[in-house]
């Protein structure tokens, strides 16, 4: 991702991005506080970080972070980055808020809260079944759940009259 438009002079309009977390596998969000040189400043330890250039005197890529209001997309696919980081950071903000479901695509994405969630009831269902076979429709506004792909078996099989398929894994 390119960083090109980014101002020094306004360290609240530079991007911010993802550092890979020195021994680990993991990332930190830093932000961008100088373009040249590039240097970052680590948004959960406030150190800065000049980041070395790549062959031929070029920035090192660095990974843009998603903006804070699509980081809860019912979609991984709505992300506007689509990368480890970014995804890793939508999935653990989700289950943060119980929202344990998630689509990529026409996947749905499961998560085990360990806890006892109020997801499964009668009414939730009855909403489901209200909807038919547009759950996934640009404008519903029923959040990811098994139901989903339950209620679109259903209904495409009713519409087609032949049988569906659900693949579970896990």
């Amino acid at each position: 991702a390119s960083l090109e438009g980014a101002d020094d002079a306004n360290p609240n309009a530079l991007p911010r991005v993802w550092l890979p977390r020195p021994g680990s596998d993991g990332f930190d969000q830093a932000v961008v506080v100088s373009m040249r040189p590039l240097v970052v400043r680590s948004l959960d330890t406030g150190a800065e970080t000049q980041l070395s250039s790549g062959a031929g005197g070029e920035d090192a890529p660095l990974m843009l972070c998603n903006p804070a209001d699509k980081v809860l997309s019912d979609d991984l696919i709505a992300l506007p980055h689509l990368d480890e980081p970014n995804v890793l950071h939508s999935l653990a903000q989700r289950y943060q808020v119980d929202r344990v479901y998630t689509y990529t695509g026409p996947i749905l994405v499961a998560f085990n809260p360990w806890k006892r969630l109020d997801l499964y009831g009668d009414a939730t269902l009855q909403a489901f079944l209200r909807a038919g076979g547009n759950v996934r429709a640009a404008d519903s506004d029923l959040p990811p759940h098994p139901f989903a792909i339950a209620a679109a078996a259903y209904f495409e099989m009713r519409r087609y009259g032949e049988n569906q398929s659900v693949l579970v894994s896990g």
